[in-house]
């Protein structure tokens, strides 16, 4: 079992390094590698970009419980 995880880890260090390869070589910047559907087998994973911006939310705290905008 601890060597089939370590393989799994390994695989996954691999697929992010060329996802980041990618990006780069396109020019982008702001990006970060991102991989979906981990559960299912390596050849079934989803790769891509997202921007890390899209990856933050902003809350607007306000003590003035008139205020009207933003």
């Amino acid at each position: 079992m601890v060597v089939l995880e370590k393989r799994e880890k390994e695989e996954k260090v691999i697929v992010l390094g060329h996802i980041c390869y990618h990006i780069l070589v396109a020019g982008l910047n702001g990006y970060m590698a991102s991989v979906t559907n981990l559960k299912s087998p390596s050849n079934k994973w989803r790769c891509g970009a997202a921007l890390i911006t899209a990856m933050m939310t902003v809350k607007h705290y306000c003590d003035n419980p008139n205020f009207q905008g933003r």
